[in-house]
């Protein structure tokens, strides 16, 4: 919780994050926590067209992870995305969690109301995942020269640790093929 706070209140965790500007490399992929701008939502209670309309509640991530540690607050994360190309596209949002308590993540389009994309909680079958991997992702898909706004909002009883990541599809496939690799070569030994 300090340390929570710590970062809360640091000056430099005030400065407002860069967009990520995607690329259609095959290779592209990208941690986001310095994209990012969080606030913790300790009640729990504020929805998203309340903080649409609040964003100075928002605050940079100001370390390298989105980490709050063991709390109950409800995490919300705001990151925004643009496609400098002229060419339409479908990235991936990697959110890194097998499980949680609670995830949703909405797409802000061009001042329309916020789309919710995923409602995942740790009661739901494996099948109801829109993309079929131990970890929690979503596409997202940017025409060419637009830029949206993703929101994700989540509860955990565990850790809070999101390491989210997004990349091209290829990138993310690549990325977790090395890592199933590597856990058969550690879990066969």
């Amino acid at each position: 919780l300090l340390t929570a706070l710590a970062c809360w209140l640091a000056p430099a965790a005030r400065a407002a994050p860069q967009p990520v500007l995607v690329s259609h490399d095959a290779d592209f992929q990208t941690a986001l926590a310095d994209h990012a701008i969080v606030f913790l939502d300790e009640k729990g209670e504020l929805s998203l067209a309340e903080l649409i309309a609040k964003p100075s509640l928002f605050r940079s991530v100001g370390k390298p992870f989105i980490d709050y540690g063991l709390t109950d607050a409800r995490i919300w994360v705001k990151a925004t995305f643009t496609n400098p190309s002229e060419k339409d596209g479908v990235w991936r949002l990697d959110l890194r969690r097998q499980f949680i308590s609670r995830m949703d993540v909405y797409f802000a389009r061009n001042g329309a109301p916020p789309s919710q994309v995923l409602a995942h909680t740790d009661r739901d079958p494996f099948t109801a995942r829109p993309i079929l991997n131990r970890y929690l992702a979503v596409d997202l898909p940017i025409a060419g020269g637009e830029t949206i706004d993703v929101y994700i909002s989540y509860r955990s009883e565990a850790a809070t640790w999101l390491p989210l990541t997004v990349g091209s599809r290829e990138a993310y496939a690549a990325s977790h093929a090395r890592e199933d690799s590597l856990n058969w070569l550690i879990n066969g030994a």
